[in-house]
C-alpha cells in the first residue's frame, strides 16, 4: 500500500561513489551510552527530517525505538544488542532511558515514542512528497492505517 504521492525522481543525478562517506546523506545525531547501548540524542522533528532525508537519497538505513526493557534484553541477547548497536538511529522510547540520557549530559532530551514518531515521519514525508509504504499486516489493518493517516 502506498500513499498517493509522487515517486522519488529516478532521473536525478547519481551521487558520488556510494561507498564514499561523502556520498552518504546527513549523519545520524550523536549517541549517548545507556546501559551499553548508544541512544540517539534526537527529537520527533529531527528524527522525521532525518528519516525523510535518507529516504530521498534512497539510503539503506534503519531506525529502532527502545525502552529500558530493550536495553536490558540487549545485555543478555547478542542478537538484540547487534540490532540496537547497528541501527543508524535509536530513539529513547521510555522515560528511564530519557532520564539516563539527561544525567549523561543530554539536557532537555525528551521521549521519542515509536507510534508518535511514525506520525511525525508520515507527516514530514507527505509534506516533502516522499512515498510511504506499509508492510506486514492484513489488508483491513493497512486500510484503517491509511485512512487514519490521510
Amino acid at each position: 500500500m502506498t500513499t498517493d504521492q509522487a515517486p522519488i525522481d529516478p532521473d536525478r543525478e547519481p551521487d558520488a561513489d556510494p561507498a564514499s562517506p561523502a556520498a552518504r546523506g546527513p549523519s545520524p545525531p550523536p549517541k549517548i551510552p545507556v546501559g551499553g547501548i548508544g541512544v540517539s540524542r534526537t527529537s520527533y522533528a529531527a528524527a522525521a527530517r532525518l528519516i525523510c532525508d535518507w529516504a530521498e537519497r534512497r539510503e539503506s538505513r534503519y531506525v529502532t525505538v527502545t525502552s529500558a526493557h530493550g536495553i536490558v534484553m540487549a545485555r543478555s541477547d547478542p542478537r538484540i544488542r547487534e540490532v540496537l548497536t547497528a541501527a543508524d538511529l535509536v530513539t529513547p522510547d521510555g522515560m528511564p532511558v530519557v532520564w539516563t540520557m539527561r544525567m549523561s549530559g543530554a539536557a532537555g532530551q525528551r521521549r521519542v515514542y515509536g507510534p508518535t514518531l511514525m506520525l511525525h515521519a508520515c507527516a514530514e514525508a507527505a509534506r516533502r512528497g516522499v512515498p510511504v509504504y506499509f508492510y506486514g499486516a492484513v489488508d483491513p489493518t493497512l486500510e484503517l492505517l491509511s485512512e487514519k493517516l490521510t
